[in-house]
Parts: C-alpha cells; structure tokens; sequence
C-alpha cells in the first residue's frame, strides 16, 4: 500500500497511467455517466449503479487505453498474442453490482473474427479472469454477456477462452436474463473447434 510520508521500494518497475483532468468525468448518481476512452471505447453507468463499498459512489472516473506491454502484472505469452486492447477503470475500489456494458472499436483486417472475451486482470492471484463476451457490431465489439463489475484493469482479446459463465442471479433484471440468452444461442451457433482456444462451459 502507499502511505502518505512513508517511502515503499519496489522490486520490479511499473507503469502508472497519467490521467489528466480533461479524462476525469464526474459521476453524479442521479444521472446516467458515460465514459469515453481515448482510443474509442465506450462505457455508460446507470444512475446509482457506482458504489465505494455500500455507499453510493460521488466522485471521478476515467477509462484509458494502455499500451499491452504496460500491464501492472505481465500478460502470458498465449494472451498478448491475442490482445486487442488493454484498459483501465480508475481509480479502483469503485463496485457495480450489476455488470455494466463496454462498447470499443472491433478489429479490422483478416484476423478479425465475430466474437472476443473480455478479462480482468485478478491481482490476488496474479492471472486474468473471463469476465465477458463480445460480439462484433458494424465497426464495434459490443457485450453481450457478462461485463464490468468493477473498476480495474481489462483486456480485450480476439480469442474466446471463457472457461465458466455465470447466469443471471435472482435479483438480475429481465434485461440480463435477455441478454443471457443470447449468449447461449451464440455459442450453440459456433461449430466445433472453430474459435482457436475457445473452452466454453454455459
């Protein structure tokens, strides 16, 4: 932890995002905030949905693109092949207890495939964790499952690995449960073996 008058030496180097001013949006609880990074990803929060432990959150956010090789903790070998892109959610400890929605540009060229996972980094355990599901609109990836529970570190990746899944709790609303069922019927339309490294249990 960092505390103010005490000096803490670090073993290996790490990247901290500089963040200026003009990146810091307000979040208001009475109204719906939306956060744009600057490499285009999109993220809007329902009023009241920000919380700072049982509290409602009234403070700052800002979503930034980060380079891959800038990960606090290194990304495997087998991910960063497949990043996309790297975000950040600052400043962390902010919750929100219903998964919200991340909109951000789709890949282009002849890698470019329908579907891509979203992950979080886990710094308790040091690995990165399937968070989401993606699927190509137009030009955009949009969730169409899962999302950000709370703020933090997130990579996108153009290979699906999603391991487990949850559904919807019993207080979820109708619109989760839609959005639950979408993903099942995207999945149950992709062949065997057809996602490189896809191990998808619904």
């Amino acid at each position: 932890p960092v505390i103010e008058g005490e000096q803490r030496l670090l073993d290996e180097p790490i990247y901290l995002p500089f963040i200026l001013n003009s990146e810091k949006v307000s979040v208001v609880p009475e109204a719906e905030t939306t956060l744009i990074s600057g490499g285009g990803a999109l993220l809007r929060i329902p009023p009241g949905a920000a919380r700072d432990d049982a509290d409602l959150y009234a403070s700052w956010l800002a979503l930034l693109n980060v380079g891959v090789d800038r990960a606090p903790l290194p990304i495997p070998a087998n991910l960063s092949e497949s990043a996309l892109a790297l975000l950040t959610l600052q400043p962390l400890g902010v919750e929100f207890p219903a998964p919200l929605s991340l909109r951000a540009p789709a890949e282009s060229g002849p890698n470019a495939g329908p579907y891509a996972a979203l992950m979080e980094m886990d710094f308790a355990t040091g690995t990165w964790m399937d968070v989401g599901v993606m699927q190509r609109a137009g030009d955009r990836l949009e969730i169409i499952g899962g999302g950000l529970r709370r703020s933090g570190w997130f990579m996108l990746s153009r290979d699906l690995h999603v391991r487990v899944f949850d559904s919807c709790g019993a207080t979820e609303s109708g619109d989760c449960l839609r959005r639950w069922a979408s993903v099942r019927s995207a999945f149950s339309q992709l062949e065997g073996g057809s996602v490189a490294g896809a191990r998808v249990t619904l």
